[in-house]
């Protein structure tokens, strides 16, 4: 299939696959074929053999069957294998990872070609300030165009009772304008740009190894402050400051605030007294209002 005509998963799925062909091995025999015989005692050999299947064929059963195999003479191969560099593959996959990275149409695509042929930092970080660039002027296109659809009489007062709208007075006028009416239509082209910039985007905001480069994408997705900061503790919180943690504490519930409190030095106490005590407080509330319930109506 030809690269432009993947779609971004798979293209990002064919260079995973391709960055694991850069270190691709082949087994080579070393020195001649060498080796001996063996007596191999009796023993029960196990086969597995087909025994029917489906009627449409779509599936078949086996069923083992054992064969007795007297002693028997067997060639031991003592060859020694060693694992050499497949440069045939190497050569391949590197030159399919270029190509990607010199012209994808996916800048997310190459960013991830990019990281995998080791292209220098300098080289890539001014790649993807100028992908960035392009992106933000996708996203940022217009998505509709107002179109007229016709033109209308319609009178304004310009002074009068403003409680009623009604002229009042002697200096009341009313005055006819002539009101067009317009309605938002969709450009269909800068909309395709904008999902596919946006897509990308996502995509690069997801791969970016560095924080910076994190928050410049974020930054063009309208990605909030909050939202950026659960992300970092979700890739890990490595990234994060102890002030950034405690700011985000209070808006992560479950494992996320388990993981951001042990890494404030909270205590295991406190993180469950954070996440837990007013749910359980709650539910030990309800369960004595229905014993007091049941109380009070078993009395009468």
């Amino acid at each position: 299939m030809a690269e432009e005509n993947r779609t971004l998963e798979e293209l990002l799925n064919r260079v995973h696959w391709l960055r694991g062909d850069l270190f691709a091995t082949v087994m080579e025999r070393e020195g001649e074929e060498e080796g001996h015989y063996e007596v191999k005692e009796g023993h029960w050999e196990i086969d597995e053999v087909p025994a029917g299947g489906s009627r449409y064929g779509t599936w078949e059963s086996y069923r083992e069957e054992k064969k007795w195999i007297d002693k028997e003479e067997v060639w031991v191969s003592d060859t020694r294998y060693i694992s050499v560099p497949d440069i045939g593959k190497r050569k391949n996959a590197e030159q399919q990872l270029q190509q990607i990275y010199d012209s994808s149409e996916w800048y997310s695509a190459r960013y991830a070609a990019g990281k995998s042929l080791n292209v220098r930092p300098e080289e890539l970080d001014k790649n993807i300030n100028s992908w960035l660039s392009e992106l933000g002027k996708d996203i940022r296109l217009p998505n509709s165009r107002s179109v007229k659809t016709g033109e209308r009489e319609e009178d304004i007062i310009i002074t009068g009772n403003w409680m009623t709208g009604a002229p009042s007075g002697p200096c009341a006028d009313r005055r006819t304008y002539m009101v067009k009416d317009f309605i938002e239509v969709p450009i269909e082209e800068n909309v395709r740009k904008i999902d596919k910039a946006r897509k990308d985007s996502t995509f690069l905001y997801k791969l970016a190894d560095k924080r910076e480069l994190r928050q410049k994408i974020g930054s063009l997705l309208g990605v909030s402050r909050t939202e950026f900061l659960y992300n970092e503790l979700v890739r890990g919180g490595d990234s994060l400051s102890k002030e950034e943690l405690k700011e985000l504490y209070p808006f992560v519930k479950g494992y996320y605030r388990i993981r951001a409190g042990e890494k404030l030095g909270y205590s295991r106490l406190r993180i469950w007294a954070r996440e837990y005590l007013i749910t359980t407080t709650l539910k030990i509330l309800l369960l004595l209002g229905i014993v007091i319930l049941w109380i009070f109506a078993s009395r009468f």
